[in-house]
């Protein structure tokens, strides 16, 4: 539910575009929208959780490609 507030709000995907790219019904796209209009700041609050643990995993985690580039380069 939370992916189908993030396509429609964040990148503007309509709900047609979310039946036709996600293989959902139109009742089940309106119905998630319809559940985060209601509960907007809970889901806001923890799609901002989410992607700040995201980020703390990116900054501790070391990106093995990022390694291999440089091993390339002879870095």
């Amino acid at each position: 539910m939370q992916d189908i507030a993030v396509w429609h709000e964040r990148l503007g995907r309509t709900a047609d575009e979310i039946c036709s790219e996600h293989a959902l019904t139109l009742p089940e796209v309106y119905a998630a929208l319809t559940y985060y209009f209601d509960h907007r700041p809970e889901i806001e609050a923890q799609i901002a959780a989410d992607g700040s643990f995201v980020e703390t995993l990116r900054r501790s985690t070391p990106s093995k490609l990022e390694a291999k580039l440089r091993l390339m380069q002879g870095e």
